[in-house]
């Protein structure tokens, strides 16, 4: 008796691949730069560029940091000396194992009174000694004694301008972007320009928008030309000592020429940003000013001012807005090359507000949010 053959199940397809292909503008570092980029820790945003001051601009700002932190810490150690065998005492009388007097619960006003004040200035104290000087003013000087500045410029010295690799960390901020490929995301949103349906979750796009906000913010031309890298430092960047000491290490060969890091890296535009894409990928780089440092076109600088737009619009679910106003100024003619005569752009600026204000968006703030009409794209004035 033949045997009934059981039909087989079908084959289960393969599973998906995951894509590590950087894509544009984030590509992968060259090998030269891959030596430096190894020593960094991942859930940091770098942004690496040169210094174009001169020794003496650099050397002044050091020497100025030196002795307003090297102030603070005095300031900090007398405050300590005094504070501290008061902090002893009140902790010791405490904790004493004497007999106290006992409570007279029919305490005068007087009493009352003497009793809430010295309980304010205890209060007023404690808060002072922890929070003003041990939380916000002690941040500065240990960060930049025991930080690396001090250790940093004995390394480094004062090169030439243009000598100097300037290092710049993102801060707590970045935190949410890690173990997400929010590069990606960022890249969404610089390079679209039609409609496209929301694959990612809203926090992706959350962290995506932040992160393309804060480097965008950093990279500007106007924010880092001119300036040494002591002047970049604010909330969302800080100077990453160690990472400037092995750039100057790798471009002097003093950790062998394996391992050489080339000018070229720098000296072929402007600033570099670094991030880490969890995966094979591994660093990826971006030149947001691409390989000129001084050809910037003027197409250039309005695509960037369209992108902050469309960016401000879609995080605040307004995408659609954008789109229309787009619209209304292709049929208004503000795409034109010849531009717009004074009067002309005031009339596209009054429907783009009447536009807005339909929706229940404020014209104004939104304009203040991208720094001004001037720069967008349509609203070109012609004399």
């Amino acid at each position: 008796m033949a045997k009934s053959s059981k039909p087989r199940p079908p084959k289960r397809p393969p599973p998906p691949t995951m894509t590590t292909t950087p894509s544009s503008p984030f590509t992968p570092p060259s090998s030269s730069l891959s030596h430096l980029l190894s020593s960094f820790p991942h859930p940091h945003i770098y942004i690496l560029h040169l210094d174009p001051t001169t020794p003496q601009h650099r050397a002044l700002l050091f020497a100025f940091s030196f002795l307003l932190n090297a102030l603070l810490a005095a300031l900090l150690l007398y405050r300590l000396s005094h504070a501290l065998p008061l902090y002893i005492s009140l902790l010791t009388s405490n904790n004493s194992t004497t007999a106290s007097p006992p409570l007279d619960l029919r305490a005068t006003g007087t009493q009352h009174r003497a009793m809430a004040a010295l309980i304010l200035r205890r209060t007023a104290m404690l808060f002072f000694d922890l929070v003003v000087l041990g939380r916000w003013v002690a941040e500065w000087p240990v960060a930049f004694f025991l930080g690396g500045a001090v250790a940093w410029r004995w390394r480094v010295g004062f090169p030439p301008p243009r000598r100097e690799v300037v290092v710049r960390r993102s801060r707590r901020w970045a935190e949410r972007t890690r173990g997400r490929e929010w590069w990606r995301r960022v890249h969404d949103v610089v390079s679209s320009h039609g409609a496209q349906g929301r694959e990612d979750e809203e926090e992706e796009e959350s962290a995506a928008a932040v992160a393309w906000d804060k480097i965008a913010e950093a990279t500007r031309r106007e924010s880092v030309k001119g300036k040494s890298g002591m002047l970049l430092v604010g909330t969302d960047w800080e100077l990453c000592f160690r990472a400037m000491v092995r750039a100057h290490s790798l471009l002097l060969l003093l950790l062998g020429r394996e391992h050489r890091l080339e000018w070229s890296e720098f000296e072929r535009g402007g600033p570099v940003v670094a991030v880490w894409s969890e995966g094979q990928a591994g660093w990826l780089v971006w030149r947001p000013w691409g390989d000129d440092d001084d050809a910037e076109t003027d197409e250039k600088g309005k695509g960037e001012k369209l992108r902050l737009f469309k960016g401000l619009l879609t995080r605040m679910g307004r995408e659609g807005l954008f789109f229309r106003w787009v619209e209304m100024m292709q049929r208004y003619g503000g795409a034109a090359e010849a531009g717009f005569t004074r009067e002309r752009r005031e009339m596209a600026v009054g429907r783009s507000r009447a536009l807005f204000e339909g929706e229940g968006v404020s014209w104004e703030e939104v304009m203040r949010g991208i720094g001004g009409v001037d720069g967008l794209p349509g609203m070109e004035v012609v004399e």
